[in-house]
């Protein structure tokens, strides 16, 4: 799992490829995404939240695969390490962008 600034995530996300699952919150840079993305809009920052932003998004997973990446904006490493424990899931590799920065 990777935890990126602001900036570092700009670069990576345009290098992604694959299907990517994309919970965006304020930090927007879902447009720099060159792939194919499902975007799930984040009503605010919390592990409750964060689980019901996943589960809404795994339902648009590719069947049988699931997600190559996982992309999170947020602000509480609380989240990151709540992550860290799902990488290779459905979830894939996943990415975790520090909106405080």
């Amino acid at each position: 799992m990777q935890i990126l600034t602001h900036w570092e995530a700009l670069d990576a996300l345009k290098s992604l490829d694959g299907p990517v699952l994309y919970l965006a919150w304020k930090c927007g840079l879902y447009k720099a995404l060159n792939a194919r993305a499902v975007v799930v809009v984040r009503q605010g920052v919390g592990l409750g939240e964060l689980i019901s932003s996943i589960k809404y998004g795994l339902s648009f997973a590719p069947e049988l695969v699931g997600f190559k990446y996982t992309v999170v904006e947020g602000e509480d490493l609380e989240e990151a390490r709540l992550l860290e424990a799902l990488e290779f899931s459905q979830l894939g590799k996943i990415i975790y962008i520090d909106c405080r920065k």
